[in-house]
């Protein structure tokens, strides 16, 4: 395999271009906000590369993915590390990226009480009180690490799918990776990076006016770092959500739609369908004459029931006069 690479010949420079212009179409006229890409507010102007739009840039490219799973869990955590290559339809190695995920993840380790008598009699090394910037009280429990082995599973390989897109396509300039996933405690603590400075584009000098008298600088204001952290935890946190909207908004929204929907969760479902028998989970949120069926691939997440939580990427279809949901992805609003 090494030699047969080395014996290929490098891209012309007109290649190269056209595989960068390739990209740029398929982003423009073919994926879709929060489907295929999404944007985090505070974290620059590069959107986040999700899973299906990885996916959209691997069929284009007409590559295949062959994962390699580490299993790295212990007696009470799940983690996984997924090294995932990229194969031509000739066999051709094209690239890898790698990928982990854990139980220990932050977003995976608690999940808030079914009640108040559950919280008091959980040991006390496995419950928690979580403080909200607003001032809120969350009374949580340690989840069950074989609850969620699946699901840290999947999303170690989509990190490394994703990683492997963006490294085997030269796509990094276009796209960032995992900020999507990001908890805002971190940004907002400073531990990670809100973003990379947007790089200018050079301009052509312009001669210097000589005669003109030197004016004093105007002081501009500048918002604090703590300010802008605040910023970025409300945006968030729930304050301020423009892309979200209640499921009595979701069931009037229109045929072909992307919206995102914050809602409970007050059940979950698990069905086989098509004929391979594929895992689909069907969340209930809502309530009376308000109630709706959010449908994912995958197994469901019985952690999520009784919690808050935001659907990503979700497709509005209609069947029999009344709107069908089907998402991208589910996460805790807290």
């Amino acid at each position: 395999m090494s030699n047969e690479l080395m014996k290929q010949e490098p891209l012309t420079a007109a290649q190269v271009k056209a595989n960068v212009k390739t990209i740029q179409e398929i982003l423009e006229k073919v994926m879709l906000k929060d489907v295929h890409y999404g944007r985090v507010p505070g974290c620059g102007d590069k959107p986040a590369l999700l899973k299906a739009g990885a996916e959209k840039i691997m069929s284009t490219f007409r590559l295949s993915a062959d994962p390699v799973v580490t299993d790295l869990s212990t007696s009470n955590c799940a983690r996984y590390r997924v090294t995932l290559r990229l194969l031509a339809v000739d066999g051709t190695f094209f690239g890898a990226g790698v990928g982990e995920a854990s139980t220990d993840e932050e977003k995976y380790k608690w999940k808030k009480a079914a009640c108040k008598e559950e919280f008091e009699t959980t040991p006390e090394d496995m419950r928690r009180v979580k403080y909200g910037r607003d001032g809120s009280k969350t009374e949580q429990i340690r989840t069950n690490s074989a609850d969620l082995a699946n699901t840290v599973l999947k999303m170690a390989k989509k990190r490394a799918q994703v990683d492997a897109v963006l490294t085997a396509t030269a796509a990094s300039d276009l796209f960032e990776q995992d900020i999507d996933e990001m908890d805002p405690d971190l940004l907002n603590h400073g531990t990670v990076s809100a973003g990379k400075p947007t790089v200018k584009t050079p301009q052509a000098k312009q001669p210097i006016d000589t005669t003109a008298k030197p004016q004093p600088a105007q002081e501009q204001p500048q918002q604090s770092a703590e300010d802008f952290a605040n910023d970025i935890a409300n945006e968030f946190q729930g304050n301020v959500e423009p892309e979200y909207i209640t499921v009595e908004q979701a069931l009037l929204a229109k045929d072909g739609e992307t919206i995102g929907i914050k809602a409970v969760i007050t059940k979950v479902f698990d069905k086989k369908v098509g004929a391979k028998g594929s895992d689909r989970a069907s969340y209930c949120v809502g309530e009376g004459a308000n109630t709706a069926y959010i449908n994912m691939w995958g197994i469901a997440d019985k952690n999520l029931v009784g919690q808050e939580c935001f659907f990503t990427g979700v497709k509005v279809s209609m069947w029999q006069g009344k709107a069908q949901f089907m998402a991208e992805m589910v996460s805790p609003c807290n």
